[in-house]
């Protein structure tokens, strides 16, 4: 697609491609001294290879390569198949879904692990979008509780748990500096033990 220098540098010079890359050098350099069979050495490296793709997707996402709105096209084909994967979750909840039985609890497409993680994710992008899309903030509000609810209350996934409440604190640091971080964090705390109750 050309620009390859542009997009090297913008690889390089971004803290979040710089991490992808870094963490998958530690499975490279662990793989060198694994005492595992070859066959899940390369297993594991071939399903981590995907933490490539952030780096390598780092320049469809810069506004200064002037493909911001690939940017914009991402995020929402993201959205519509995360709302997508969580009504299905619900259906599967409320028993008028029963296809997908090889996965336990609300999850449909992948492990519940995997589909909290997503919602988790969701979550947090709707929260953005209730401050970035004020038209249709109705909208992303009851989008935001739904999959909250998915997240904390239809899974027992409970990587998701912690990576609703570090993106949610997250959102408050981002929106409200030091103190969105601290009423984030206390609400999330409040949040989480109610749901744990």
């Amino acid at each position: 697609s050309g620009d390859l220098k542009d997009k090297f540098n913008s690889i390089i010079h971004n803290k979040v491609a710089v991490l992808f890359l870094a963490f998958f050098a530690l499975y490279l350099i662990g793989a060198t001294y694994s005492v595992a069979p070859m066959h899940d050495i390369n297993k594991t490296l071939l399903k981590n290879a995907k933490l490539l793709y952030g780096a390598l997707l780092i320049p469809i996402f810069m506004p200064n390569l002037g493909l911001g709105r690939w940017r914009t096209y991402a995020i929402n084909t993201l959205l519509v198949t995360l709302t997508l994967i969580m009504m299905l979750s619900y259906l599967k909840a409320f028993g008028l879904l029963t296809i997908t039985a090889r996965y336990p609890d609300a999850a449909v497409f992948k492990s519940h692990i995997q589909t909290n993680f997503l919602m988790a994710f969701y979550a947090y992008l709707l929260a953005q979008k209730c401050f970035d899309d004020k038209p249709r903030q109705v909208l992303w509000v009851i989008l935001f509780f739904a999959a909250t609810f998915k997240t904390l209350l239809f899974s027992q996934g409970r990587s998701g748990y912690v990576i609703f409440a570090t993106l949610i604190m997250l959102f408050g640091w981002q929106r409200f500096s030091f103190k969105g971080l601290l009423v984030t964090l206390i609400s999330v705390s409040m949040f989480c033990g109610a749901a744990l109750l």
